[in-house]
């Protein structure tokens, strides 16, 4: 664990390895610590120093010799949460730059990207659920969403989308199964689902493929027969789905809304 964290410090496997023998075996010389460790010791300076730069080590004359030691370990924790401020900087940063990215990207040519198996169509749904768009529209065969991906993986997407705040308006094509597909496929996960749900037309039963859009991106998901996925971004044809969609959406009947 020790090891990971100093990896996420910018400190390398060497670094760490010095300043666990350091633990280990207490104040040590240059020359101690590049022996013990099989490092030669002009490398063995250089971790010192770095880790004397992040305050982990100090250095100390004793008996006419040049001692390192560690310094108080708490200063881990210093360093972590002096890293954890600078992410929530680099957050906020980012977060102010996200529009100027998205206007950018709209404007590229159309992305393609295609996903095979049970993993590759919840990979493609995550591009929506981590899309940072709050508004969505779905339209797809509830029963063979849930056969192809399984009611725990479902609901691990519900519970993320409701978590991101991404309002869904659904479309669901008819089934009989109704009342047992809406309880598999939307467990309470929270005060508020943030969804609007309806059942299309009877004659729209059988709807081989779905697909789930917010912003520019849509992503397509296939039967449990075919078990593919693949997700486009493109504002025509985002533009063109939404069209078809509200003609739906008006023809449809009212499952659930919270």
């Amino acid at each position: 664990m020790l090891k990971d964290t100093f990896a996420e410090l910018g400190l390398s496997e060497s670094c760490y390895r010095v300043y666990a023998t350091l633990l280990e075996y207490g104040p040590s010389s240059a020359k101690q610590i590049s022996e013990r460790l099989e490092l030669n010791r002009p490398s063995t300076y250089d971790y010192l120093k770095a880790l004397t730069n992040k305050g982990l080590v100090m250095e100390r004359f004793e008996d006419a010799k040049n001692l390192f030691q560690v310094d108080d370990p708490k200063q881990v924790t210093r360093l972590l949460d002096e890293r954890i401020e600078q992410l929530a900087v680099q957050r906020k940063q980012v977060a102010l730059e996200i529009p100027a990215l998205m206007k950018h990207a709209d404007s590229v040519d159309p992305t393609f990207k295609f996903y095979t198996g049970k993993e590759g169509v919840r990979q493609a749904l995550n591009q929506i659920v981590y899309s940072g768009e709050t508004d969505s529209i779905a339209m797809w065969s509830i029963e063979d969403v849930v056969n192809l991906l399984g009611g725990p993986e479902m609901v691990d997407i519900v519970k993320k989308r409701v978590q991101n705040k991404v309002y869904v308006r659904g479309i669901w094509s008819y089934t009989d199964n109704l009342e047992d597909m809406n309880r598999k496929f939307n467990p309470t996960v929270a005060e508020e689902s943030l969804r609007e749900v309806r059942m299309a037309p009877k004659e729209m039963q059988n709807l081989s493929m779905g697909y789930w859009l917010a912003g520019n991106t849509v992503a397509f998901v296939s039967s449990k027969r075919e078990a593919f996925g693949f997700v486009l971004r493109s504002r025509d044809f985002a533009d063109f789905l939404r069209s078809q969609f509200e003609m739906v959406w008006q023809a449809s009947t009212l499952i659930v809304k919270d």
